[in-house]
This record gives structure tokens, sequence and C-alpha cells, in this order.
């Protein structure tokens, strides 16, 4: 019997998820009907083998050892004291010379959830559920209608990535609404906020690109309630990090790998890396560049949090700008910033979302490199539709100008 290979399952799924997103963009669904569509989705990719990632075998092994009452940041998977320890799915684990990289609420859940592959997504989807709910109370609260949370609840990237990838993004996108949710009542809850971020940074560090943004947004209401903020997320990531404090540097071991030698699915950088001809095959070529488009975003970064007051149009664009300025852009990351286009009509980043599965490439197809085709089909319309937008705006000036 003919079994198709897997980037034709991969392929079919996601064009049949896109079209599905795409005709519930065009029509009226209820909330009730939206919600029950997505579930069905998720559940449906469950039991489904994991061809997109094999982070999951990851998560699965730190929270074995963990159980086994060992210190996933001191010993690599690839270690000989572990040796006994291995478990069916060890091979499958990517990176085995490098120790835990994921902070320690990420560690708690992979030991508490990460059982089984399916018990671990189907803790995801029950996640989702809750950041549904959320949604319902973030769009009730602004008088939004109800069936924009279609938006995101059918997203194709949102439902492989966390429902058969089994991403933490899940347990990150939960959070970033409850802090939206939270900075929508009143009164004000800087503490409150500051221990939803703090969560959110130990479970996944590039939570903490918000903590400018959320400290800005309580400096205008009153300097009392930034500071208020600032000390409950500094205690809350404090005590999160206390019990893993004995590894010391190796608690940081392998992010400082990730952040200065790994690369892929880059745009502006592979841009900067063409223009002084890097050589990508060693690493320590291209840090400079690395040093050059972080001073860039940062930079950015501070004009948006003065210029920009709404907090998911701000998270929207601090998000979207890092990505474009990172040397690693794996599809599950757009969840950094997909749950504000519920609300903040980005036809840039919408984009971004539903062209960036093409980076699973490599990937289907046993490449060593994402080719610069690829990147261009990826990125050339989001940049087109960025820079559209500006150029209308000068356009109609200028018409003004010239009528007036």
């Amino acid at each position: 019997m003919f079994i198709p290979p897997a980037s034709t399952y991969v392929a079919g799924i996601y064009f049949a998820l896109t079209v599905l997103f795409v005709f519930s963009l065009r029509s009226n669904w209820s909330v009730r009907t939206i919600f029950i569509v997505g579930l069905t989705l998720r559940l449906s990719l469950l039991l489904l083998p994991s061809y997109l990632s094999t982070d999951i075998y990851r998560y699965l092994w730190e929270g074995h050892l963990i159980r086994n009452g060992i210190n996933p940041y001191l010993f690599e998977p690839a270690a000989a004291e572990l040796l006994r320890f291995h478990t069916a799915y060890w091979e499958h684990i990517e990176h085995k010379h490098l120790s835990a990289i994921y902070p320690p609420l990420a560690q708690l859940c992979f030991a508490v959830f990460g059982l089984t592959e399916a018990g671990w997504r189907f803790f995801l989807v029950l996640i989702e559920c809750g950041s549904f709910f959320l949604f319902t109370k973030i769009l009730a609260l602004l008088q939004k209608p109800g069936h924009l949370i279609g938006i995101y609840w059918l997203l194709p990237i949102a439902i492989i990535e966390i429902s058969w990838s089994g991403h933490l993004e899940g347990i990150l996108v939960f959070l970033f609404l409850a802090i939206w949710l939270t900075l929508l009542l009143k009164p004000v809850r800087p503490v409150t906020v500051g221990m939803l971020l703090a969560l959110a940074t130990l479970i996944k560090y590039n939570a903490l690109l918000l903590a400018p943004l959320l400290f800005f947004i309580f400096l205008r209401i009153r300097l009392t309630e930034a500071l208020r903020f600032s000390m409950a997320f500094c205690v809350a990531t404090l005590i999160g990090l206390a019990p893993y404090l004995d590894a010391e540097l190796s608690l940081f071991k392998s992010l400082s790998v990730y952040l200065v030698h790994w690369r892929f699915n880059d745009s502006l950088f592979h841009l900067l890396g063409f223009l002084f001809q890097v050589d990508w095959s060693d690493s320590n070529s291209f840090r400079i560049l690395k040093v050059i488009l972080s001073l860039f975003w940062i930079l950015l970064s501070g004009l948006i949090i003065f210029k920009v007051r709404r907090f998911p149009h701000a998270a929207l664009y601090l998000y979207g700008s890092f990505l474009l300025c990172s040397a690693v852009v794996h599809p599950w990351y757009v969840l950094w910033f997909a749950p504000f286009l519920v609300t903040v009509r980005n036809a840039a980043g919408l984009l971004f979302c539903l062209l960036v599965p093409l980076s699973y490439y490599p990937l289907l197809t046993n490449t060593a490199e994402l080719p610069v085709a690829i990147k261009v089909l990826e990125y050339l319309p989001v940049l087109c539709l960025l820079m559209l937008k500006p150029w209308l705006s000068l356009r109609r000036k200028q018409t003004h100008t010239t009528n007036s």
C-alpha cells in the first residue's frame, strides 16, 4: 500500500486549515461555532506523530529527569551519568550535547504534565481552552465582535504548533492574554501584572521583552504603580529561579549557545550578512551582526514604547520587529504576537503567520539549509505590506497638499 511521505501529510493538513481559516474570516460564524470547530481541529491532531519538531521529546526528557530527582541544567542528554535513564524517545532528542534551556516553570510543567506525548498535548489543548475564555472576556470589555476570536482560534500555525507539535507557546499565549485582560480591569493591578509577567518569563525568557513596555504603561499612570509592578516582577522571577540556582552558570549555559551561535530562517540578519559577505559556516564571524541588529531593535523598541500607548498594538510591534531582526525565527515564534492580531488590524502580521510555515522546507525535504528563494517567498510580501501603509499615507498627504 502506498503511504504518502510526511511532507504530503503536512502540506495537505496546512492547506486544509488555511482554506478553512480564510473561509471563516469571510463568514459570520458565532463564537460557539468557532470554538467547536477550533477545538475539534486541535483534538484531531493530538495522536498524530510529531513531524515538524522534536522539541516535545526534549520536554518529556527533562520532565523525566526532574521526576527522578535530577537537575536538567547540570546534565546534557548525552551525559554518561544518565545512561540508565534513557527512554524510548531519547533517540529523537536533538542537540544532545546541550543541557536544559527552558526556564524553571517550564521544567515544572514538563515534570507534572509531560508523562506522555499525547498527555502533554492534551494539557496544552486545555490551556488553549482557557485562552479562548480569556479572549471572550477581552473582546467583551473592548466591545468588539465576538467572531474576531477566530483570527487566533482558527489560525493554522496556532493549531499546528501547539496541538500537534506541542510547543510551550500555548502556555505563553494564555499568560499574555491574562496580562492583557488585567490591564483592562479597573482599578489598575500592577502587582498582578508583574506576577503574571514573571510566570510568562519563567515559561519562556522572551516574555521579558514586555517588561519595559509594561513598566512605562504603569509609569504613565503613576511612578508608584511602576515601582510596584517592577518589585512584583523581580521578586516573583527570583523565587521561580531559586530552586535551580545551585546550577550556577549552567542555568543559562544552553541559552547562551542559542543566542550566540544559532541561526535559522533569518531575514534582515541574512541580508546584512550577505552585504558584509559573512562566512555562515563560522558563527563567530556573524556575532557582530547580532550585536548591531540587537542595538537597532533596542532603539526601535524604545520608539515603539514611547509612541504606541495601547498594549496590544505595542506588543505586536515589539515582537514583530524583534522577529524581523532576529537570527532565529522558528515558525512557532509568530505566536508571540499572533494573539494581538485579534483586535489589531495588521495585514503584514497576519500574512507573516500564514507564510512562516514555508520555513518547514528543510525539515520536510531533508535539506541542511533553508534556501534563499524560500526566505524571499516568506518575507518579501510581508515587507512589502509593511512599506505599503506609510507609502499610501505619504501619497494621501501629497495629494491633500496639492489640492490645497
